[in-house]
């Protein structure tokens, strides 16, 4: 009698070699996880621990310990916490409005009395805390820990010996604290929200800068009520007809301390008020009243015994009789204002050769740009291409952000885009489109990477091409989130989002791939990109973390979780095996744990590296119904493949 043959059960293998990042899904994707942390792609194949970050201590010879603001076009700008701005090792200190708290002593404790506060402050760069060593041959003080040399009559000390240490507490608070925002037109910055600009060639170049020609305010405000005044009509250039009856059209006005910040072309507001009747007032006052544009101006540096200003002359477009001299005094209470003002803006970017701004609280909603390569003159209507711009604009809500793409500027709200379009001839055009625009307090998020422009939107991450927005992280699930900021590596989209529970998460793109993958909870309000490089601002007023700064991931604790294993039809097929193949680096570990039906995460097995090679782990695993993987460890990991056993069961 011959019996039957059995029949082995059928088992079937699915292997995965190529990982689909983070799909927080119900149900992910084949080769797509869960969820993760500290993994990122290696070409959209294989998944690795991230690299490490480092903290960068100097940038490009700045410091870059106390950062508000960073950015730059080939050479980094960095704006410190006391208001300094570096760039090419130099420092600008105290460009930002601030108040400055400056005590000395010696080193049994005792006051020293600052004798040359102006001094002092010239030798300090940043806040902190300075030693000084007087050194009586020289008769000066000799910085100890950073600082310049003082001379010795700076600091008067109790008891002036040679070798003694006297201790300089600086301090300089903003009267802003914040994250600031820095718009470059060619080799200038402009500082927003303060409104101030620096020549950073110069600042590089270690050459002396001169306030309000190589760095000041945007807007400028002269005011002159004491000295002598003289009003003469002049040919444009400023000079004197030689023939007494020819008619001028311009008219050199002479007053102290009138031209501080002004240039020629500027578009300035005047106003001029008299008390006194030395005879002129009307017509001098019918001149300097409402808008023109400076045809001159010069500000008097000052020498010697001359004061800085003294010999301050402007030439305006107007006409007087003849000339005029009146003197301004305080009890007549008379003066003369000239101010070159600078629309208040939210956002402020730069495209053309222009600065573009908007405003949208108080009562205006409006689009601004400034004058052709001119970032301080934001009013110049003379009817030449190279005037300023403004319009009014119908759309509501604040705007949300702004960004350049294709060489318009494109000014955000959350349900709505205006797009500039700059013409060579002036007559630039606008055209508003409703979609979805950028999220209140997500500005920082808007970035740039190979002619797409990607943003934290009211619903997800989007990608905007010029046409409209496609969303891009389904992938994530929902993400909700109160901010929102992003940066560049290559072809990586780094984004980090606060929910409003006030928790973090790092997730990044690979725009080539078009995979998610998630890091850690860093939170950064800013990032700068360089090359291949990308700095993330840890805080406002922190360090500057480099992303994938070191070549191993040494320390780095990551974790992934899949979906369910397995088939999710009503069959009786279960998984019996799961394998994994793995590169670890030297002290690295990973750890394999599963999860029965939902239940908790049990440990099944270990792989260690004590040398760079590829290991394979097999876990056997009991019968259920629903199984899930996670893989965990520290230090640097590639995953090279991940296989699951599927043998038929019984009905029971």
């Amino acid at each position: 009698m011959r019996y039957p043959k059995l029949k082995a059960p059928e088992k079937r293998r699915v292997l995965i070699d190529r990982f689909r990042g983070c799909e927080h899904l119900p149900e992910p994707g084949a080769g797509a996880f869960y969820d993760m942390r500290n993994l990122t792609g290696v070409g959209g194949a294989l998944l690795r621990t991230r690299g490490r970050r480092t903290e960068t201590a100097r940038l490009e010879g700045c410091p870059a310990d106390r950062v508000l603001a960073v950015g730059g076009r080939g050479a980094a700008v960095i704006l410190d916490d006391g208001g300094t701005l570096w760039s090419g090792g130099q420092a600008l200190p105290r460009l930002l409005d601030g108040v400055v708290s400056l005590t000395a002593r010696d080193w049994q404790g005792r006051s020293v009395t600052v004798a040359d506060r102006d001094a002092v402050l010239r030798a300090l760069a940043r806040p902190g805390v300075y030693r000084y060593c007087y050194q009586a041959a020289y008769g000066r003080w000799s910085p100890l820990d950073g600082g310049g040399v003082l001379a010795g009559s700076v600091l008067e000390a109790p008891e002036l010996l040679d070798g003694q240490i006297v201790e300089l507490d600086y301090g300089y608070t903003l009267h802003r604290p914040g994250l600031r925002r820095l718009v470059f037109l060619g080799g200038w910055v402009c500082v927003f929200p303060d409104g101030k600009f620096v020549n950073t060639v110069r600042l590089r170049g270690g050459y002396t800068l001169r306030e309000g020609e190589d760095y000041g305010d945007l807007a400028q405000e002269n005011l002159c009520d004491q000295g002598g005044t003289c009003f003469t009509p002049c040919r444009e250039d400023g000079s004197l007809p030689e023939d007494p009856t020819e008619a001028c059209a311009w008219v050199k006005c002479q007053a102290p301390g009138i031209a501080k910040g002004l240039r020629a072309g500027d578009c300035v507001e005047l106003f001029a008020h008299f008390d006194s009747n030395q005879g002129g007032e009307a017509a001098v006052e019918a001149l300097w009243n409402g808008s023109a544009i400076l045809a001159g101006a010069f500000h008097d540096p000052g020498a010697g015994d001359r004061e800085e200003g003294r010999e301050d002359y402007l030439i305006l477009p107007g006409s007087l009789p003849q000339s005029y001299e009146i003197e301004l005094t305080w009890h007549d209470r008379g003066y003369l204002s000239v101010s070159r003002p600078v629309p208040e803006m939210d956002f402020v970017v730069e495209a053309g050769n222009r600065l573009w701004g908007c405003r949208c609280d108080g009562g205006v909603n409006e689009l601004y740009g400034s004058k052709l390569g001119d970032f301080r003159n934001w009013n110049v209507f003379a009817g030449l291409s190279t005037d300023s711009y403004r319009v009014a604009r119908g759309h509501e809500g604040p705007y949300t952000g702004a960004a350049v793409l294709g060489g318009c500027p494109l000014f955000f709200r959350a349900d709505c885009l205006e797009k500039i379009y700059p013409s060579a001839g002036g007559d630039h055009g606008v055209v508003s489109v409703s979609l979805e625009g950028i999220a209140p307090g997500c500005a920082e998020s808007a970035v740039v990477i190979r002619d797409r422009l990607y943003y934290k939107s009211l619903t997800g991450v989007c990608c905007y091409n010029g046409t409209l927005p496609v969303r891009i992280s389904r992938a994530l699930g929902e993400l909700p989130c109160v901010s929102a900021a992003a940066g560049a590596l290559g072809s990586r989209y780094y984004l980090s989002v606060t929910d409003p529970a006030g928790q973090s998460a790092l997730c990044v793109f690979d725009t080539d791939a078009g995979l998610w993958y998630k890091e850690d909870e860093l939170a950064f309000p800013a990032a700068y990109g360089t090359g291949d490089k990308l700095f993330l601002l840890e805080r406002v007023g922190g360090a500057l973390l480099q992303a994938e700064g070191a070549a191993d991931s040494r320390g780095v604790d990551w974790w992934a979780e899949t979906g369910e294993l397995g088939p999710r039809l009503g069959t009786r097929r279960y998984v019996s095996r799961v394998q994994i193949a793995a590169r670890l680096e030297p002290g690295a570990a990973l750890r394999v744990c599963l999860s029965y039906d939902g239940g908790p995460w049990l440990r099944q097995g270990e792989l260690t590296g004590n040398r760079l090679r590829t290991l394979t782990l097999s876990v056997p695993a009991r019968r259920c119904s629903r199984l899930r993987l996670r893989l965990e460890g520290s230090g640097g990991m590639e995953l090279r493949s991940l296989s699951w056993l599927t043998e038929a069961g019984s009905d029971v």
